[in-house]
């Protein structure tokens, strides 16, 4: 089934435009419509993850437990969205990074305006000129994790428990841009978009899931009983348990973007426009000089603690206290930041001191400036559950057992 959907935007003055309250009946003949189409790929398949897993355990005395484990998984089948109908890129655009160096990176781009002067649609220069983007959802996508895991345990001894994971892992996929916090902004059902789609080993980097180090400590302790003196001081002491959990990990990968107004272009007396994005291929905008999702926010640090208290008014009837402490120490974990590193814009025309403009492109030879935005990198967000904040959290309960 085929549905047709037509955005359409008219002010009152413009030829067509009806008088409010009337509407379009069809669409104005002095409109030229551009076709955009959303495709589910004929071979698009079901998510595919497989595992491989080995490790050892190993007794220890003092009934504790050690073992390592190395897990590789290999997902395949993802979606990705990309347009199949723009053309391989034909020209090498140049940028200038705010030191002074330059980098050319493959650049895609549509006719605008002939060299003899005539103006036509950059759709023109697509594949297939009858439409304008034609976004394929495909399953293409593919992720991979490896990881090491150390384990140490020590089972209930003595009043006594604890515990130690470390895990030393690497996470890696092809497409989208990762916020520091282990997501993005595609939706990993809806699709991620790709930087450059004619090469996709090219894009293969850091997935926003990626933690090189997470290490988890955990113990629970039964305060000793007092046996002699008062039983009043014993009915207040008695029957405590203390637990928590002390949790480090590295910070997760964030991508480095540019924020570029379209900027033509004139070469050999023609003008050309890209498509969108740092290659004119309409996806990423990916800082040209930094690999896609290769910066890493910082390291997070949490305590959590818990004490109960059981009072017992007999065998069967039991009354359990329960205080609680999230993030013990209030410590500022951000999981967020900006990640816009550079803002691109047009470049000065030597022969006037002035900007080149949209209606006055430079040539293609002059290089795109970069400017460095003095807020990149900069925490934005500390987000966490249950209440949307990583701030320090206290809880009381209370609990009957019968």
């Amino acid at each position: 089934m085929t549905r047709n959907v037509i955005g359409l935007t008219l002010r009152t003055t413009d030829p067509g435009a009806p008088t409010y309250p009337n509407i379009l009946t069809a669409l104005p003949t002095n409109i030229t419509a551009t076709t955009t189409v959303f495709r589910l790929a004929s071979d698009y398949k079901q998510p595919r993850m497989q595992e491989f897993n080995i490790g050892i355990e190993r007794q220890l005395p003092w009934r504790t437990t050690i073992s390592v484990s190395f897990v590789y998984t290999k997902g395949d089948r993802l979606p990705v969205n990309f347009d199949t109908n723009l053309p391989q890129p034909a020209f090498t655009r140049t940028y200038q990074l705010p030191n002074g160096n330059t980098i050319q990176v493959p650049f895609a781009a549509g006719l605008t305006r002939t060299a003899d002067g005539k103006t036509q649609s950059a759709n023109l220069s697509r594949p297939n000129p009858n439409f304008g983007a034609i976004t394929l959802q495909s399953s293409i996508g593919e992720t991979y994790y490896k990881a090491m895991f150390v384990e140490l345990k020590r089972r209930l001894v003595d009043g006594l428990q604890f515990g130690l994971a470390y895990t030393l892992a690497k996470a890696e996929n092809l497409s989208g841009t990762g916020d520091g916090g282990g997501s993005g902004a595609e939706s990993p059902f809806g699709g991620a978009s790709l930087f450059n789609q004619f090469d996709l080993k090219e894009n293969r980097g850091p997935a926003p899931t990626d933690q090189c180090h997470r290490m988890v400590i955990n113990g629970i302790y039964d305060l000793p009983q007092l046996k002699g003196g008062n039983s009043f001081v014993r009915g207040l002491l008695n029957d405590y348990q203390v637990s928590g959990i002390f949790t480090a990990e590295s910070g997760r990968p964030y991508a480095a973007t540019i924020s570029l107004p379209n900027i033509p272009f004139v070469s050999n007396g023609a003008q050309y426009t890209g498509f969108g994005g740092a290659l004119g291929l309409g996806g990423l905008s990916l800082a040209p000089d930094v690999p896609r999702n290769s910066n890493y926010g910082v390291s997070n640090y949490r305590v959590d603690l818990r004490i109960t208290r059981n009072i017992r008014f007999s065998e069967k009837f039991v009354v359990e206290l329960v205080g609680e402490a999230f993030n013990l120490f209030n410590r500022s974990n951000f999981n967020g930041f900006n990640g816009t590193l550079y803002d691109g814009d047009f470049p000065i025309n030597p022969a006037n001191g002035q900007k080149f403009t949209a209606t006055n492109p430079p040539p293609f030879s002059m290089a795109i400036p970069l400017t460095r935005r003095a807020n990149y990198g900069v925490e934005n967000n500390d987000g966490s559950q249950p209440d949307g904040t990583n701030a320090r959290r206290f809880q009381l309960a209370l609990r009957f057992h019968f």
